[in-house]
């Protein structure tokens, strides 16, 4: 998988400048990108705007290397989960774990105005989706002929239908009204659809969750 790295001007950014970034990151993820505010984030930190200025010639590019920095984070650490050969299925959820726990509870007008006014980063993450979605392919039919899952499943239709069901499902407004965390609802969704796809008298054993 390509990684997007932080812009390439991060080497005349001195050490002292890292609590700014992680400050902003911070705040662009819960306040979403039209919110951002470069005067919100100086006030925050009694900084000067010419100490972010310095580095990033605009909002634009500050935002920009900010998104792209965020989700160089994410792509590292689904880089970092391993298959295990005897369960492939368990790559597929601790996946969706991992970016959940990342990024499921953004708006989804983040994500839509990410698509519309940053085409870069969106790229990355076109790239990074394609990517995942062949990955969790492959474990499928390695579990296929495992003997895990029906030799029956119409594996592209079943995660086409796994990527819309969490795209609707795991948002802000459903944890807000949900007596459940997010972590029990993952364990519950898996339960659901991973055995959903598993060949009788197989079952998709979700305990795994939540451990190291």
């Amino acid at each position: 998988m390509k990684h997007q790295t932080f812009p390439s001007n991060l080497a005349e950014v001195p050490l002292k400048f890292q609590p700014v970034i992680e400050h902003s990151l911070d705040q662009l993820m819960q306040q979403g990108v039209r919110n951002f505010t470069v005067e919100k984030i100086c006030s925050d930190l009694r900084i000067s705007k010419k100490t972010i200025y310095k580095y990033f010639p605009s909002r634009e590019k500050f935002i920009e290397a900010l998104l792209l920095f965020k989700f160089d984070q994410l792509f590292s650490a689904v880089d970092d989960i391993e298959e295990n050969p005897a369960e492939p299925l368990q790559y597929i959820v601790r996946v969706l774990q991992e970016i959940l726990n990342q990024v499921g509870m953004n708006a989804p007008q983040f994500i839509m105005d990410v698509k519309m006014y940053y085409s870069r980063v969106w790229s990355e993450i076109e790239s990074f989706r394609e990517t995942v979605i062949g990955r969790f392919k492959q474990c499928v039919i390695r579990g296929r002929d495992l003997g895990l899952v029906r030799k029956d499943l119409d594996i592209d239709f079943a995660l086409d239908m796994l990527l819309k069901i969490v795209q609707y499902v795991f948002q802000p407004e459903t944890f807000m009204h949900s007596s459940y965390s997010i972590g029990t609802m993952i364990m519950k969704f898996a339960d659901i659809f991973m055995n959903g796809i598993m060949d009788t008298g197989q079952n998709f054993d979700t305990s795994f969750l939540g451990k190291e």
